[in-house]
């Protein structure tokens, strides 16, 4: 039988909260958690939310394209963008004669919600970067780019510092 020492389990716990996977871990829990809880009204899990966002910005994308951009696996995406359908918030068709490939675009009411949450994105935006100081913010910014570049992940907009923090919020 092993048995610990306070010390030993304080000595762990201590090492766990200082990893860097641990707090980033548990900031983007919090941060999803509360994302979560502003799209409740609408009636929005996050991945659909980022998929209304991806296709206000990107008009006629394919579920490829939006997985690609989102990082999310294909199946998922499909599985997101089906339920948006069923909802009247997009809608998809197939380009030409191939029947592969969906082009999806917003509904009028897909583009009235995707406003609303665009609106909410800022305001939690808004929010983080009130809760850190303009160098903390570059920082954090520069870091997480820095993982991004790493991990091999990113964003395909050239405003790096906006797509960092806004990817924060998702």
């Amino acid at each position: 039988m092993v048995t610990h020492t306070t010390e030993q389990n304080e000595a762990t716990f201590s090492e766990l909260e200082s990893g860097v996977g641990f707090r980033l871990n548990r900031v983007a829990r919090a941060l999803r958690r509360s994302w979560a809880s502003e799209l409740e009204p609408l009636n929005l899990t996050p991945p659909q939310a980022v998929l209304l966002r991806a296709l206000s910005e990107e008009p006629r994308c394919s579920i490829r394209c939006l997985s690609r951009r989102i990082g999310q696996d294909a199946m998922s995406t499909k599985r997101a963008t089906d339920c948006l359908e069923s909802r009247g918030l997009l809608r998809s068709a197939h380009r030409g004669t191939d029947r592969r490939p969906r082009q999806l675009e917003l509904t009028d009411e897909g583009n009235r919600v995707a406003a609303l949450v665009r609106t909410k994105a800022r305001n939690q935006e808004e929010a983080l970067r009130d809760a850190l100081a303009h160098e903390h913010l570059d920082a954090l910014s520069a870091a997480l780019t820095s993982l991004e570049l790493h991990l091999q992940i990113g964003c395909s907009s050239s405003n790096e510092e906006s797509t960092t923090t806004q990817n924060l919020s998702q």
